[in-house]
């Protein structure tokens, strides 16, 4: 207790002992004026108020404190442990708020993902950096961009592949354009003799009626040039036709004999190249369109039954000029049997080979592995859109 809440009860102590003093004296003297009902306290002097200690004397409420609010005077500000256990509902009877925190302080010991955000705390909820890195440039290219190699042929026709039937002549000119065409070119040097056995460039286009072959190039009267279809080309891993070409077993013709070669499907062309049909010259023979021969024209290899057997079909007009190449017309009907593919892309490659087929030169069209040329790893697709 403070100095202050000490006075009141000493000015009460000094009263009552003077007042006990007085009334002792009267009675020893034997003075019978003073009243019985005198109150012994009693001093005969005005009376004095007293200051209202019934607050004062209040028992605590279990707080190990005195409430002093009825008390004159400030009260003492220092700090007093019990004072701040007390629970918040106490405070409504205090002078002033009470010397505790509002609110306990935050834990910043560790997040726990519901403090919420302050100036201090940047970075994001995981622990990973915030990602600054720009947005990349979009391509410019649409998204709609055709593969190289499509699945499957968009509406409209492309251009260099639907085309004005060329002049089939044996002269690859001025009818072949690049507008009209489709050109590939082989530029590995002949290992057949120069000018003897060579293929230099392929040009095909087609037409309503017939697909077209512009071949640039030359054989020698034994061998044989050769250019293998496949009528159907289906998504990758949907092949058709014959994929191993060691099921050829016809060796009946001259033609025949040169076609029936052991090669093997690799990279592109393996799980989805398989062969229908072949058209090939030997010695660079030409051909009229209702006519059948031994030594030029196409054969059809499929169905099954046929591949030891293959069957020579008209519908064809070839022309081929020695060390110069030849034109060839291949028509539909004569191809799939009826006047309107049913297949909407047809496949197609180029070799050379010798008398029997057991051979086979370095010349490739699309160009391929010159070193391996009876490894098939590329073949041209020819997407038929009318």
């Amino acid at each position: 207790m403070s100095s202050r809440g000490v006075v009141p009860f000493l000015v009460l102590g000094l009263a009552a002992s003077g007042c006990v003093l007085e009334w002792d004296r009267l009675r020893s003297t034997g003075d019978s004026s003073i009243p019985e009902d005198t109150d012994p306290l009693d001093t005969g002097a005005p009376d004095t108020e007293l200051p209202d200690l019934g607050d004062a004397l209040e028992e605590p409420d279990g707080g190990g404190r005195t409430d002093a609010s009825g008390l004159d005077g400030p009260r003492d500000t220092a700090p007093d442990t019990a004072r701040d256990a007390l629970p918040e509902t106490l405070d409504a009877r205090l002078d002033g708020p009470m010397d505790v925190p509002s609110e306990p302080p935050a834990d910043t010991s560790r997040d726990t993902g519901t403090a919420p955000d302050t100036a201090l705390d940047t970075a994001p909820r995981d622990s990973a950096p915030a990602d600054t890195t720009p947005e990349a440039t979009p391509d410019a290219r649409p998204d709609t961009a055709p593969d190289a190699v499509p699945d499957s042929a968009p509406d409209a026709p492309p251009s260099g592949m639907l085309c004005t039937p060329p002049t089939v002549d044996g002269v690859v000119g001025a009818d072949w354009t690049d507008a009209t065409s489709v050109l590939l070119r082989n530029t590995t040097a002949t290992g057949w003799g120069a000018g003897l056995n060579e293929l230099r460039a392929l040009r095909v286009c087609y037409s309503t009626s017939a697909l077209f072959l512009g071949l640039e190039g030359t054989v020698e009267d034994a061998n044989a040039m050769v250019v293998y279809l496949d009528l159907d080309v289906p998504p990758p891993g949907m092949p058709t036709g014959v994929l191993a070409f060691s099921e050829l077993t016809d060796t009946n013709g001259a033609l025949d004999r040169r076609i029936t070669a052991a090669y093997t499907l690799t990279g592109m062309a393996s799980g989805v190249f398989g062969l229908d049909a072949a058209w090939g010259t030997v010695g660079m023979t030409s051909l009229a369109a209702s006519a059948t021969a031994e030594n030029t024209g196409l054969r059809l290899v499929t169905p099954g039954g046929r591949r030891a057997d293959f069957a020579w079909t008209p519908g064809v007009t070839s022309v081929c000029a020695p060390r110069m190449g030849c034109e060839v017309s291949l028509s539909w009907m004569g191809l799939y049997g009826s006047s309107t593919p049913p297949s909407r892309a047809l496949g197609l490659f180029v070799r050379i080979n010798a008398t029997d087929g057991t051979m086979t030169s370095n010349q490739t069209l699309p160009m391929d592995d010159p070193a391996a040329p009876r490894n098939i790893g590329r073949y041209l697709r020819v997407d038929l859109r009318f």
